[in-house]
């Protein structure tokens, strides 16, 4: 199951649970949080966080992803 958090009963006062607000960043390569790559999770959240219509998230993701592994970053992105 997905998520898992909501059927737990001692998570059941969190409001991100309450609200159904737990995201998974997919797929997780591209958001490692032990990384460089945790720039893309945070522009991500950012995202989340403060909507903006104007914004292109995968596209920063994938200058992200080109500006870590270069050339061989271009196989990347279209698993973004």
């Amino acid at each position: 199951m997905k998520y898992k958090f909501y059927k737990k009963k001692e998570l059941g006062g969190i409001s991100a649970i309450k609200n159904k607000q737990i995201y998974n960043l997919l797929p997780m390569f591209f958001y490692n949080p032990h990384t460089l790559k945790s720039l893309s999770t945070a522009v991500s959240i950012h995202n989340w966080a403060y909507p903006n219509e104007h914004v292109d998230v995968k596209n920063k993701v994938g200058q992200i992803i080109l500006k870590l592994y270069g050339e061989k970053g271009k196989m990347l992105i279209p698993l973004i």
